[in-house]
Order: C-alpha cells, then sequence, then structure tokens
C-alpha cells in the first residue's frame, strides 16, 4: 500500500507516487519477488483501456482549451481595434449607423437637465478602465509573489514581507 502523505521535500506526482519514492530502497529481485504476483491479461487490457480513455479525454479538453485561447485572442483583438478607431468610425458613419454604434458601445443611457449619462457595455468599460492606467498588468507582481485567498466575493492578500 502507498502511504498518502509524502515525505517532506518530496511532492506526490499524478500517478498516486511520491517523487523519488524509490530512493534507498534495495532493488527488487524480480524474478523471485514477484513471481506469484503477476497481473493476468484481462487485468491489463482493463487498465491499458482506462489510460487510453483518461489520455483521449485529455487530448480532447486540450483542443478546447486551444480554441478558447484562440477566441480569446481573436475577441480582444477585435475588442481593441474598434475602440482604437470609435471616434473615426463614428465620424465617417450616416446618422442611422452612427445611432446603432452609440447602441452598441452604451448601456442605460440617462439625460439629466442638459447632462447625458451613460454606461459603456462590457468589455469597453474595462478598456475605458485601463486606458488612465499607465501599466496595464498592474496586479502582476501580487500575482508573482503574493498568495491570493478568495473569501467570498472578497479577495486577502499575504504577500512576502519585504525589508
Amino acid at each position: 500500500m502507498i502511504s498518502k502523505a509524502c515525505p517532506i521535500g518530496s511532492r506526490r506526482l499524478s500517478f498516486g507516487v511520491c517523487e523519488g519514492f524509490n530512493s534507498g530502497a534495495k532493488k527488487l529481485d524480480t524474478n523471485s519477488d514477484f513471481e506469484d504476483e503477476r497481473i493476468t491479461k484481462d487485468i491489463y487490457d482493463k487498465k491499458h483501456q482506462d489510460y487510453a480513455d483518461k489520455l483521449q479525454l485529455l487530448e480532447i479538453e486540450l483542443s478546447e482549451h486551444r480554441t478558447a485561447d484562440y477566441d480569446y485572442q481573436t475577441t480582444v483583438a477585435s475588442v481593441l481595434s474598434v475602440a482604437r478607431r470609435a471616434k473615426d468610425i463614428f465620424n465617417s458613419s450616416e446618422t442611422h449607423e452612427k445611432r446603432a454604434f452609440l447602441n452598441y458601445l452604451i448601456q442605460n443611457p440617462t439625460v439629466n437637465e442638459k447632462t447625458l449619462g451613460f454606461t459603456l457595455r462590457s468589455p469597453y468599460n474595462l478598456v475605458l478602465e485601463l486606458a488612465d492606467r499607465p501599466n496595464w498588468l498592474w496586479g502582476l507582481d501580487d500575482v508573482r509573489t503574493c498568495l491570493i485567498i478568495e473569501k467570498g466575493s472578497k479577495y486577502e492578500y499575504l504577500c512576502p514581507k519585504t525589508s
């Protein structure tokens, strides 16, 4: 039986064995130690089929992630392109096209006396928020050096002390 706990400094590998589990162990004499404990062809075929099925599922999952990654990149490129050219698109459009473009970008427009209020639709609201930041990767250092713990709808950051 394999122990569930791994020795300090080693990690559990995906197939359930601790890394370096055999270091320092005596070499087994395969002729005498396991003569009576060989697996049958049926057990081997079943395990082989199980692993083949798992491999196929992982390949499907990897393919889905690659497709999603490509779709994400395409969407981001389109959003940034529209955001960058919004003024030119608006100025070169006809009146009905301007209305359609504004309906595409703006949600919940309101008029308060002579002031127009609106919110941008997602994801254009994020582009506007990021436009005021000099560094779009503002949280990268936190992700690299801090432990982020989700607590309900809030996050707690545990960062190493810098001296």
